[in-house]
């Protein structure tokens, strides 16, 4: 046993990606969240923004590109090795990455147009059309 531990994953920092099976609670991965947190890190920090279990988990299993195993694996080696220089050639001449990136980021800006207008009440759902508050249906606030 290592005297001093060493993680393969880092700890979270102040960029979060979403939690997998957490849409009941308001946590999506991708889109928005996808492009949130890509915009976190630059190119030659796309080893921390890979060192994220949730991250490449989403990336093994998301349903918009779909990423070949030696793909997951060359990542996932430069992740367990912390190789930075081998994340981000993979960043630079993954084409299904720079794919899932454009998509994510024009699917997090139609989604973020889309609702700057309307927002829907956690309490009751209803789709209200003013800013306001509190809910126009239930009335209960809007940020609880």
């Amino acid at each position: 046993m290592p005297k001093e531990p060493q993680y393969t994953f880092s700890p979270p920092r102040a960029a979060h990606f979403a939690i997998e099976n957490r849409e009941s609670m308001g946590e999506i991965q991708g889109g928005a969240n996808l492009s949130t947190y890509c915009a976190e890190y630059s190119l030659n920090q796309f080893l921390e923004q890979a060192t994220n279990f949730h991250f490449l988990l989403y990336l093994m299993t998301n349903h918009l590109v779909q990423f070949s195993e030696e793909e997951i694996h060359k990542l996932c080696f430069a992740v367990s090795t912390q190789n930075r220089e081998m994340a981000i050639e993979w960043a630079r001449e993954t084409l299904n990455w720079q794919q899932l990136v454009a998509l994510c980021h024009e699917q997090g800006q139609s989604h973020a147009s889309a609702t700057s207008s309307t927002w829907s009440c956690k309490h009751c759902t209803f789709e209200n059309t003013e800013q306001r508050p509190d809910c126009s249906m239930c009335g209960l606030p809007a940020n609880a």
